[in-house]
């Protein structure tokens, strides 16, 4: 079996890493408010010219978290005499992610990708203009996407990931678009810098605290209203060269960034599971008898998003990174 140059194994990884839309889990720090919200990185941008600053865009994909659930721990110290835990549980379900809503969103997307590059001076071929081309035909589609949104689950967090239409939502393997855009090694494009993006979202807002005194454990997860920006990248890929990789070609968001919207929706506490009986029993026996006392709670919320502020919060995101891969630096960074 031959083996790939250290470059194009390198590639190939980074390729993969970045093309696959994976999921992060809902539960993290508390959102913390100021966040630079456009500090991206600059990845190889000389590859945008590689084709005499011609491109092609076949697609993007956006995930929404859809549902999940978030629980927080605390367990007081037993060495300060303390036996206590406490456990909280939220289970949460987004209603209104339609499939025609998350579509139009990515199409917007897209479109806003494409006038922006053509805007900074690149030539930009589109979906419309590759997909009668045999191997763009060939490319293996979700099969699922037809019934409506397409489910990604991870640590219990469910997101939906959406593609400008059935016909442009793509199944990619192990490698991403790897595996798509090469043959036998070599790139099926041969005109033009392929470009991809994806951009993942999270609203509701959901999130662990945890606290542990000597005696005493307190365990909340918190609930908003708003949005996060988790992640971003456009991804491109140009003439195969020789070199040293040191990261995905493309733009990246840096950092996730909080509150791109306060307020895109309705949350409402559908159910209360908290074992109020087992809590009070606990309670009872650790103070007659000093032995542990556990305290569990579990809600149920449900998020019912307002579709023009939910869109305003993904649009005014998208666009203003969007805006920055335009400035990337194609004379090399």
């Amino acid at each position: 079996m031959k083996r790939l140059s250290k470059p194009m194994a390198a590639t190939l990884c980074a390729l993969a890493l970045s093309a696959c839309p994976h999921v992060a889990s809902a539960q993290s720090d508390p959102p913390a408010p100021g966040v630079s919200p456009w500090k991206v990185n600059h990845v190889n941008a000389e590859d945008l010219v590689s084709y005499d600053k011609v491109l092609v865009v076949p697609g993007v994909t956006l995930s929404f978290l859809a549902e999940g659930r978030v629980t927080a721990r605390a367990q007081s110290g037993f060495l300060s005499g303390g036996n206590s835990s406490a456990l909280q549980a939220v289970s949460f379900k987004v209603e209104g992610l339609s499939k025609e809503l998350l579509q139009h969103l990515a199409r917007e997307a897209e479109r806003d990708l494409i006038e922006r590059l053509r805007a900074a001076g690149y030539k930009v071929m589109t979906y419309a203009d590759i997909k009668d081309r045999p191997y763009v035909q060939a490319w293996p589609r979700v099969p699922d996407a037809v019934k409506g949104p397409v489910p990604v689950t991870e640590n219990g967090i469910t997101h939906w990931v959406a593609a400008p239409s059935d016909e442009q939502h793509f199944r990619l393997g192990l490698t991403g678009w790897w595996e798509l855009l090469h043959s036998g090694g070599k790139p099926v494009i041969t005109d033009a810098t392929v470009v991809t993006a994806h951009y993942r979202f999270n609203a509701p807002k959901v999130w662990a605290e945890g606290s542990r005194g000597t005696r005493n454990a307190t365990a909340t997860v918190n609930t908003h209203p708003g949005m996060d920006f988790i992640t971003a990248s456009v991804n491109w890929t140009g003439k195969p060269v020789s070199r040293m990789m040191r990261g995905a070609p493309g733009t990246h968001l840096e950092r996730q960034v909080d509150s791109v919207s306060d307020n895109v929706g309705t949350l409402a506490q559908t159910a209360d599971n908290t074992p109020t009986a087992a809590n009070t029993t606990s309670s009872v026996l650790s103070g007659l008898f000093g032995s542990g006392n556990v305290q569990r709670g579990s809600v149920v919320y449900s998020f019912k998003i307002d579709p023009a502020a939910y869109e305003a919060g993904v649009m005014g995101a998208v666009r203003a990174f969007n805006a920055q891969v335009a400035k990337a630096p194609a004379g090399g960074s």
